[in-house]
């Protein structure tokens, strides 16, 4: 996924208020702290170019799909199950 920095902030923001703070007995924390919204702010112009940098160097001879959002994740998924059956 290679969504927009205002959806992956909706996106952590949406998660906490529909499932709720801290440790769910799962091994799942969930918990928004500075750090992880800094991250996230920071993920495309910080972060973005080191992970298309690995991709380039070790992904060449693989397909590589971005996709932006959820309407093209489901369109994908679709195609790819279209293409098994």
């Amino acid at each position: 996924m290679d969504v927009s920095t205002v959806a992956a902030l909706y996106g952590i923001f949406s998660r906490q208020i529909r499932h709720g703070a801290g440790h769910k007995g799962n091994g799942v924390h969930n918990r928004i702290h500075w750090g992880v919204i800094k991250y996230v702010a920071t993920y495309r112009r910080r972060m973005r170019p080191r992970v298309m940098a690995k991709i380039e160097e070790f992904g060449s001879g693989t397909d590589v799909v971005l996709l932006a959002n959820r309407r093209q994740t489901h369109r994908w998924l679709r195609k790819v199950a279209a293409e098994q059956s």
